[in-house]
């Protein structure tokens, strides 16, 4: 980070690659980012190391430098052990000497993969209370479309619990890319779809939003918000489906 005084001051260290934007939780001020894992050198398609949920709390925010690990120790995206210098230490998450571990890491579901965190977002307090707290994260998957990409879900995550689900299955967006969350709606940008851009709005279909937000310069890159049945369904009956762990 740049400060104003020029000098760059370090939050963080022991990270490949951070999903943007960084999140500060409100009230609390803990801060919220995703890591990108590490590809399998022999075929990047698939990861060495899953994508990590990791969080630094309010209270060490300028007064200590955590480490995360990269790039001696992760979480294996195939097994879900803690790797440390290249040995197995525990059958899951778990704390190593000089390392703070991941609130969760984005592992396969069955046979559904989600791999490249782009973006996170908040849950809308409008989506009630099974989302509240939570987290969504968008993932680009494989540089392939619709039902040739086997790792592009939206995730929901439960930062509390260490649970998550798809939100979103994989192979039925292009790339989801950008995530915004407002009171009611969350919106999600799908790269490159079809040839063309789209933007998805998810919202209680009881309750439709008045209005699209943000400044002018932005809704004019919109082409258009599509209300998604596929989307929605979640959300109808006012409850989410039962969270999974990894």
């Amino acid at each position: 980070f740049q400060a104003e005084d020029g000098i760059r001051d370090h939050c963080v260290t022991g990270v490949q690659t951070c999903a943007l934007p960084i999140l500060i939780f409100s009230p609390s001020g803990d801060l919220y980012f995703e890591d990108n894992g590490i590809d399998t050198p022999s075929n990047p398609d698939i990861s060495l190391s899953a994508d990590e949920l990791n969080r630094i709390a309010a209270a060490d925010l300028g007064v200590s430098v955590p480490s995360f690990g990269f790039p001696d120790t992760y979480i294996s995206y195939a097994t879900g052990q803690t790797i440390a210098n290249g040995i197995a230490v525990c059958a899951g998450i778990c704390a190593t000497p000089g390392v703070t571990p991941p609130l969760l890491v984005y592992r396969p579901i069955g046979a559904s993969r989600s791999e490249g965190a782009v973006d996170m977002a908040l849950a809308p307090v409008g989506f009630g209370a099974p989302f509240s707290g939570g987290i969504f994260t968008s993932f680009f998957g494989m540089f392939k479309e619709g039902a040739a990409n086997l790792e592009n879900p939206v995730v929901f995550a439960d930062p509390s619990s260490g649970s998550y689900y798809h939100f979103v299955e994989n192979q039925l967006l292009g790339h989801p890319n950008g995530l915004l969350s407002t009171a009611d709606s969350l919106f999600i940008t799908d790269l490159n779809y079809g040839g063309t851009g789209t933007v998805y709005q998810v919202f209680q279909p009881q309750a439709p939003p008045a209005s699209v937000p943000g400044p002018p310069a932005v809704a004019g890159l919109v082409s258009g918000f599509l209300s998604s049945r596929r989307l929605r369904q979640r959300l109808r009956s006012g409850r989410a489906r039962q969270p999974r762990h990894g």
